[in-house]
């Protein structure tokens, strides 16, 4: 599959370009093996490093992933509690909302 057929759609380094727009390819966040809640600091890094290189997508990535980045400080003990399982669910929600991101318009405010 390296030659496709003009397309208004096109997944090109593992991001899909749709007329013009970017976007997150329906598969790559829909495995539940990339998206489970994590049991330690490296699956909470992982789960973070997957969600991050989307963060465009994402309003309010940083506000919302507070509290999760607060987990991965040093010295601080390792305890998964309501307001880091709300915090990572809305980031989930916020990527697999296929929100795409349009071209840039200098001449509008």
């Amino acid at each position: 599959k390296k030659i496709q057929k003009p397309s208004q759609e096109v997944k090109f380094l593992g991001i899909w370009w749709k007329g013009g727009m970017t976007c997150i390819p329906p598969d790559t966040l829909t495995s539940s093996d990339q998206i489970k809640m994590p049991e330690s600091r490296k699956d909470l890094q992982h789960v973070l490093g997957l969600l991050v290189f989307w963060r465009k997508h994402i309003p309010d990535f940083s506000i919302i992933a507070r509290p999760l980045y607060n987990l991965l400080r040093k010295g601080v003990k390792w305890e998964w509690t309501a307001s880091q399982e709300e915090a990572l669910q809305l980031l989930i929600f916020e990527a697999t909302a296929q929100q795409a991101l349009g071209p840039i318009h200098p001449t509008d405010p």
